[in-house]
């Protein structure tokens, strides 16, 4: 299997669609979210076809098959970390406030409506898949693509395959909008940051045709291709497969965006206390009491995710097809890895500030003397 290939489109179209002014991507997320409710809307029908039409024979799941039964191993490693990375990321829209008319209005509304949309854009697939197919079918599908697969016995033979080669680039267009819409924000963040010299400077560019970040954007595609090229020659050591290679690199990916969180949360509590009559444009409601409910809520299923991310349970690391010692070399060096890059982006940015200070102060210094000299020469 050709991993290069296979991952080049989703990269591309990441890091192509960073470099695009926001309007554009604006308009680009609008046609990938349309995409993923098409995909959806799709399946429903069909599914619901599928059901009325007799095709779903069979034992079907109970109410007694919706209770967990998996170990808590499994639940603590594998599930509870998915579902909190999906989850991730729908705060970041506030980093392009500025891009938007009434921000204090708008982005709130936003991510209300989107996080709605992605909740039954989670439900409504998953109620539908669970009572409208048998039990083999449910355990035959192992995604949205394999799921429809499973329903289009109902459509005409000459259509079933033309079908499936059109969902493939939908299904591209709709996952790597929803991935680049979060790089952008992302990355904007953090461009943002390094003006303030907790980066080098060079990374608080922005491209003034598109107003996008665009040195952070490339610095982090560079940093993503060097990650996604290690992933790849570990995983050819090892198993080798798709499997085990979509573990390291999930694992790697939901980890390092849910550790960030450990700095981001406690920032709440830290900002109410040190500067309670800051005007904010967005505020966590309760006062006091819900900045702590919520602080508290998000910190204790980061921390315990955390931990179960980079030291998993047995059971899931058999599931896995990956070695205990493979998958946590693997979580750690990277992990590492990216912590020295950010220490020594850190110290680039105060050693830039530090200077910039020693030139400010030399100028000020230098100007009385010059208006003196003119003073005497006249």
């Amino acid at each position: 299997m050709d991993y290069h290939r296979d991952c080049r489109p989703f990269h591309l179209e990441y890091y192509g669609r960073g470099l695009a002014a926001i309007s554009i991507n604006k308009r680009l997320s609008n046609v990938g979210a349309a995409f993923k409710l098409l995909l959806i809307g799709l399946f429903v029908v069909l599914a619901l076809i599928f059901f009325m039409s007799g095709h779903a024979s069979g034992a079907h799941m109970g109410a007694q098959d919706l209770l967990p039964s998996s170990s808590l191993g499994i639940i603590l490693s594998g599930i509870i970390p998915v579902m909190l990375f999906k989850w991730q990321g729908f705060e970041v829209q506030v980093n392009v406030g500025d891009e938007v008319d009434d921000p204090q209005r708008t982005v709130p509304r936003s991510m209300l409506t989107t996080g709605g949309l992605a909740f039954l854009a989670y439900v409504i697939p998953i109620v539908v898949t669970i009572f409208a197919l048998n039990k083999s079918q449910v355990a035959g599908s192992s995604g949205l693509l394999q799921a429809i697969a499973n329903v289009t016995i109902v459509l005409p033979h000459t259509l079933i395959l033309p079908l499936k080669w059109l969902l493939v680039p939908i299904l591209i267009v709709a996952l790597g909008a929803s991935g680049s819409t979060w790089m952008v924000s992302a990355n904007r963040a953090y461009a943002i940051a390094a003006k303030d010299h907790v980066a080098p400077q060079s990374l608080a560019r922005f491209n003034p045709r598109t107003n996008a970040p665009s040195t952070a954007i490339i610095v982090s595609g560079l940093i993503a291709t060097c990650a996604m090229i290690l992933a790849v020659l570990i995983n050819s050591f090892g198993a080798g497969t798709l499997q085990s290679l979509f573990t390291l690199v999930l694992g790697f990916t939901v980890s390092v965006n849910t550790l960030a969180y450990l700095f981001i949360f406690p920032d709440l509590l830290l900002l109410r206390y040190k500067q309670p009559a800051a005007n904010r444009p967005y505020r966590v409601p309760g006062g006091v009491v819900g900045a702590w409910l919520v602080s508290i809520l998000s910190m204790f299923y980061t921390i315990i995710v955390s931990y179960f991310l980079l030291f998993p349970a047995s059971d899931a690391i058999k599931s896995s097809g990956v070695s205990r010692l493979t998958y946590e070399v693997t979580q750690l060096v990277a992990l590492g890895s990216i912590i020295l890059l950010t220490v020594l982006f850190y110290l680039w940015g105060r050693r830039e500030r530090r200077q910039d200070m020693a030139n400010e102060e030399e100028a000020t210094t230098r100007q009385p003397l010059q208006q003196e000299a003119n003073v005497d020469r006249h």
